[in-house]
């Protein structure tokens, strides 16, 4: 995407869709602030919120990062992108985000306790500035937790990112409605109110609403922005979230 389609592309969604997505980050709020517990990351047991015989089916995908790292050795990463397909699917993340020194880490069918389990190579050993975190969905849909457990698996990563990163500011991107995954949404949209909440009691959390978007006047899903699996978020679907994202996190 060249320069002048990209600010074409923005200021037509800043016009028709921005205003409606209510994309202003949540503001932290000291005054409601959450004390950060001091964890030992060497004990951290995932077996709460996922069966721990699932933690290494992404293996191959962290040995193919371990490997790009290996050739980059002199990288410069201000942001980590991580999560699960959705980031990984984002492939025109680099040129979307021009300008910024960000690294795409999603991989595919991931759970906020997989975020944890491979935070080493995934975000720790590039030690960013910033960190987009996008997950949830999986862990409703496919291991069917309850939005309790899930946000405390929130919470467990940003302790986890505040103890080894404490100047790192987390961005926790909104669970995204989906046509396939709709009977899941009042769920989903319990979670990132809880995860708004959250945020804004917490320091260097920021919570981005980009699921509002995915809605149409009706406030019906907008087909037109999602792959054929009606899952992920097709080209037009990045575009939206590359318009509410990028300014926040330019700042």
């Amino acid at each position: 995407m060249n320069i002048l389609k990209y600010s074409a592309i923005l200021i037509l969604i800043s016009a028709t869709s921005i205003i409606s997505c209510k994309s202003q980050p949540t503001p932290y709020n000291p005054n409601e602030s959450v004390i950060v517990k001091r964890i030992n990351t060497d004990k951290i047991s995932l077996s709460e919120f996922i069966d721990t015989t699932l933690l290494q089916r992404s293996e191959n995908e962290i040995i193919n990062f371990k490997k790009d790292d290996s050739v980059n050795i002199n990288r410069k990463t201000d942001i980590v992108f991580v999560g699960s397909s959705s980031i990984r699917k984002w492939t025109s993340l680099k040129e979307d985000l021009k300008g910024l020194n960000a690294i795409n880490r999603g991989f595919g069918g991931s759970t906020v306790a997989e975020a944890i389990y491979y935070s080493n190579t995934l975000i720790l050993k590039h030690k960013p500035k910033k960190i987009v975190f996008y997950s949830g969905d999986n862990d409703v849909a496919i291991l069917n937790s309850s939005s309790k457990k899930i946000l405390k698996s929130y919470k467990l990563f940003y302790e986890l990112i505040a103890n080894k990163l404490p100047d790192t500011k987390l961005f926790i991107l909104s669970i995204k409605p989906s046509p396939d995954r709709i009977k899941f949404w009042p769920q989903m949209n319990e979670i990132n109110k809880m995860l708004k909440n959250y945020c804004t009691k917490t320091k260097n959390c920021e919570f981005i609403d980009v699921s509002t978007c995915i809605f149409d006047e009706n406030k019906k899903i907008k087909s037109d922005v999602f792959l054929k699996d009606g899952i992920h978020l097709n080209e037009k679907g990045y575009e939206i979230w590359t318009s509410i994202i990028y300014p926040i996190i330019l700042n």
